[in-house]
């Protein structure tokens, strides 16, 4: 459990990255009927994973910063 807190901001990186890169392997295509076929999801999943990430980062930050304060 340590593992995974120590490293959850980088875990959600790799995640935001993989799906980026996901999105532009699995690419876009019109079908027979004219209607566009993408993986959408994969976007705003990985902008999400990307904030998350963030915030984790500046979580660790700020209490890094506190508990170097009070000692």
């Amino acid at each position: 459990m340590n593992f995974f807190k120590k490293n959850l901001a980088w875990i959600f990186l790799a995640l935001s990255i993989f799906l980026f890169v996901r999105y532009n392997m699995i690419g876009s295509y019109i079908d027979e009927n004219g209607v566009l076929i993408e993986p959408f999801y994969l976007i705003p999943l990985s902008w999400l994973c990307f904030f998350a990430s963030m915030f984790c980062f500046i979580l660790k930050f700020t209490r890094r910063k506190k508990n170097r304060r009070i000692r």
